[in-house]
């Protein structure tokens, strides 16, 4: 297989190599003077060789017997350039580049971009005729949030450990002898694709029948097997990586922020001098009184630590709103921000538990079920 060399170990190969004692003991043409023959020093057609070439010349060792004394072996040393061949003696432990195997020599991992320099990462699953879904994250001044198969926040911290992970992952073994016509290319049941560096790297992956995974990157006619938990990597991110705040409102931001339940209406509002009114009306009556900016802060902070329980939908049908209720919540929230960007929210409570309630996130088309006590929160009297 052609495939990147383990640095590392080349490194090693290289300065041990470098740092070996050589003593020379003949050159081939001495040893027939003596009547010797290379066998005498265990070198033949069979002997392990290393060779070291440039663009023009090459050097090459033939690995012989071990010495009387243990510590060293034969070596016949081929000099392209001076056109030599001398026995040394050397250090035995360079029998043990030639007992390396090829997998010794390669770099296991799979993604070759730094994680640092990731920008975007995207899974597509099923194969280019039957496309099944895909998801889609991208880096913005050092936050990640999700492009498909909906545009919100993600969890930056719970990417950061999925991307490392997956640029961790090694390669299980490499297929030297795979028949590839039997695969083609557009039947990869899962495509991923990494971007960095202005670059993108594409690896396919199918599952074989033993449970492990064949994997192909595009820039490479090499396949390799990857262990079967590998694809517990891919799997539904977009739940385990969303950002599971729902509710994001900052006083410095937030311009005017209404509730309402049945036919009462509490509305904080921010005056230009940044202090804060609290409206309240019903059917028949208004009133507004001063608010306190420290109740308010600390109101919005605790709307705030409300957790998404459960993702249900990213769209909203016919279906959707009437099932969870979206024309008759017992809560529905308005927002209104500095830059006059409005959303607004509808809560029911599901019939399980006062504590469960579906939500729905109107700018995202998002449906969620949360699991906190959001009559207390939102209560009318205690606002």
């Amino acid at each position: 297989y052609r495939w990147e060399a383990n640095k590392l170990a080349l490194s090693n190969f290289q300065t041990k190599l470098a740092h070996f004692q050589f003593k020379k003991l003949n050159d081939l043409s001495e040893i027939k003077d003596k009547g010797e023959i290379l066998e005498d020093y265990g070198i033949d057609e069979l002997s392990p060789k290393i060779k070291i070439s440039s663009h023009k010349d090459f050097i090459d060792f033939k690995i012989g017997d071990i010495t009387r004394d243990g510590s060293n072996c034969y070596v016949l040393t081929n000099f392209s350039k001076l056109n030599e061949k001398i026995i040394f003696k050397v250090d035995k432990e360079i029998i043990n580049f030639c007992q390396s195997k090829p997998r010794d020599w390669t770099d296991a991992s799979i993604i070759k971009t730094p994680l640092y320099a990731i920008d975007k990462i995207t899974i597509k699953f099923g194969d280019e005729t039957t496309r099944s879904s895909h998801v889609s994250l991208e880096k913005n001044d050092g936050n990640w949030f999700f492009k498909e198969p909906f545009k919100g926040d993600s969890d930056n911290e719970k990417v950061l450990l999925q991307l490392n992970s997956l640029v961790s992952a090694n390669i299980f073994k490499f297929e030297s002898n795979i028949e590839k016509k039997n695969i083609n290319p557009k039947k990869w049941k899962t495509t991923l694709e990494i971007s960095g560096f202005d670059q993108v790297e594409t690896i396919y992956f199918n599952i074989n029948e033993d449970g492990t995974i064949l994997g192909k990157r595009q820039s490479s006619d090499t396949y390799f097997t990857l262990s079967e938990d590998f694809f517990s990597l891919l799997n539904d991110w977009s739940t385990k990586l969303r950002n599971r705040t729902l509710f994001k409102f900052s006083t410095s931001n937030i311009q005017s922020f209404e509730v309402i339940k049945e036919d009462e209406i509490i509305k904080i509002s921010k005056n230009k001098d940044d202090s804060w009114d609290i409206a309240e009306s019903n059917s028949s009556n208004l009133k507004i009184i001063k608010a306190d900016s420290e109740r308010v802060k600390s109101f919005f902070r605790e709307l705030n630590t409300v957790s998404i329980n459960q993702f249900l939908s990213t769209s909203i049908d016919e279906k959707s709103k009437k099932e969870f209720k979206i024309d008759e919540p017992i809560y529905r929230i308005n927002s209104l921000n500095k830059n006059s960007i409005s959303n607004s929210y509808y809560l029911s409570r599901m019939k399980e538990t006062e504590k469960m309630w579906s939500v729905i996130d109107q700018n995202q088309s998002l449906i969620c079920l949360v699991q906190n006590d959001l009559n207390k929160i939102l209560d009318i009297d205690s606002l």
